[in-house]
């Protein structure tokens, strides 16, 4: 029996000749029969993992990935309202069982009467717009092992209020929740440690967002246009805000803890409500239209350790 190792080059070479399909992860030895690993050796996939299959009821397709997991690749049944993603899916084949890990990108994209989706704790990664204009989308059940949430992966679920994000999310990508125009409140994991820009924006009715002790920087843009929110939780760890990351928001009031050291510019710009302000002492500059437009500010905290002003910083604060 030929052992083949693939390689990427290779693996293009199958992608670009139209023999099979976008494949994730495809590493290890593959035999020429696909056996699964030398401990399996007299046993053989049935699966290949150039191409995609279809459960028996005809509501998903899945492809088989070689390093040892499944991955949904769409939702087919466009009627269904719930859905429950398996944790698990067998090879008729040989008997092998192998775990559900990822949903693949654009997987339940735009699927209209979707309601509800269970995702169980094998899935550690959604991937690119896997639920973008869900706009039925009202409750995400699950996601215990989830570790990465891709880039607008749940962008514009405009019914979708409430979401669990799970402690051992790390990875939460660009513009992962924006424009879902009923989710009310977001807690973000202290385990988080990388984040994409415009996280929550344009979410009108955003009222609360909470970023758990451990997160140590507040990305751009994060709640942009969030015209609703009135409450930030800013923990003890954190020791940057991105550019923009409140701006045109609602806010009220804010207190920045003293670890934080930078605050960009435009933070708080166009915070038509923003009242009162208290400045990290850990900062020593307050930026460019930091504060500009902020027309009912009336009470600003400025500490010692602030030695730089920029001329633009509270521009247009006429109150």
């Amino acid at each position: 029996m030929n052992k083949k190792r693939i390689a990427a080059g290779a693996l293009a070479f199958v992608l670009v000749f139209g023999i099979g399909a976008p494949v994730l992860e495809q590493t290890g030895v593959l035999t020429s029969d696909f056996s699964v690993s030398a401990a399996d050796a007299d046993v053989k996939v049935g699966w290949k993992p150039t191409r995609y299959y279809q459960d028996a009821e005809g509501n998903y397709t899945f492809q088989y990935v070689q390093a040892g997991y499944m991955q949904i690749i769409s939702l087919d049944n466009d009627e269904l309202t719930e859905f429950e993603v398996p944790s698990e899916i067998t090879d008729e084949k040989s008997g092998l069982t192998f775990p559900v890990e990822v949903i693949y990108k654009e997987a339940f994209q735009g699927k209209k009467n979707l309601k509800k989706v269970t995702i169980p704790s094998t899935v550690n990664r959604i991937g690119v717009n896997a639920f973008s204009n869900c706009t039925a989308l009202e409750e995400v059940v699950g996601m215990e092992g989830v570790t990465t949430i891709s880039d607008d992966a749940f962008v514009s679920c405009e019914s979708l209020k409430t979401i669990t994000l799970p402690q051992g999310l790390t990875n939460l990508g660009n513009e992962a929740f924006s424009h879902c125009s009923a989710l009310t409140e977001l807690t973000i994991p202290g385990s988080v440690t990388l984040m994409g820009s415009y996280v929550a924006s344009g979410c009108p009715e955003l009222k609360s967002i909470t970023f758990e002790e451990g997160i140590t920087n507040i990305p751009s843009f994060f709640a942009y246009l969030d015209s609703n929110l009135e409450k930030v939780s800013i923990p003890s760890t954190c020791k940057s805000i991105g550019m923009g990351a409140f701006s045109y928001s609602g806010l009220v009031a804010i207190e920045i803890p003293d670890n934080v050291t930078r605050v960009d510019n435009e933070v708080f710009n166009n915070c038509k409500r923003l009242t009162s302000v208290k400045l990290s002492s850990g900062c020593d500059i307050v930026n460019m239209n930091t504060f500009s437009d902020c027309s009912a500010l009336e009470e600003v905290i400025i500490p010692d350790s602030i030695k730089i002003i920029s001329n633009t910083a509270f521009s247009f604060c006429t109150a």
